[in-house]
Formats: structure tokens, C-alpha cells, sequence
């Protein structure tokens, strides 16, 4: 359920960064590439945040699907954990 949350609450992130360009006067006179320029490190960094937040969670919950009564860490997962904690 958390893993859930989270995933949605960074694309609501993405999407409230998207909203704010449209109210800026740059976007209304047409000059997105400025804004782009700008905010390119941002929005890159958001996303790859949010697939590899997405990657995490399916891999962990792919791993302990069938077995709940154990604690699985595999080297897989530790691995993407760490990429997904430097990369926030």
C-alpha cells in the first residue's frame, strides 16, 4: 500500500511541475523552451526518480510475492535500494 503511495505522490509531483509552467507568463507567450531549459535538470531527475522508485517496489514485491513469512534482501533489491536513496 505504501509502495502505492509513494509512486502516485511523485507523479503528482511531476504533474504539479507541469501545471506551474502553464501559469507563468514565459509559457503564456509561447516560450517553453526557456522554461525547458530552466527546469530540464528537474523534470529528469524526477522522473528518473519515479522509475526507479518503480523498479524497486515491483522487484521487492516480485521477490516476496509467494513467500510473506520470510524476509527476502536479495543482492538485487539491495542494490536498486541503494541507486533509488542516492538518486532522492
Amino acid at each position: 500500500m505504501l509502495f502505492i503511495l509513494q509512486d502516485t505522490a511523485i507523479v503528482l509531483s511531476i504533474i504539479i511541475l507541469l501545471i506551474t509552467f502553464s501559469s507563468t507568463f514565459v509559457f503564456q507567450a509561447g516560450l517553453i523552451s526557456i522554461l525547458v531549459k530552466r527546469f530540464s535538470q528537474s523534470i529528469i531527475v524526477s522522473t528518473i526518480y519515479l522509475f526507479l522508485s518503480i523498479t524497486l517496489h515491483v522487484t521487492s514485491l516480485r521477490d516476496r510475492w509467494g513467500t510473506t513469512e520470510r524476509y527476502i534482501w536479495p543482492i538485487s533489491i539491495t542494490v536498486l535500494y541503494v541507486i533509488q536513496r542516492i538518486s532522492k
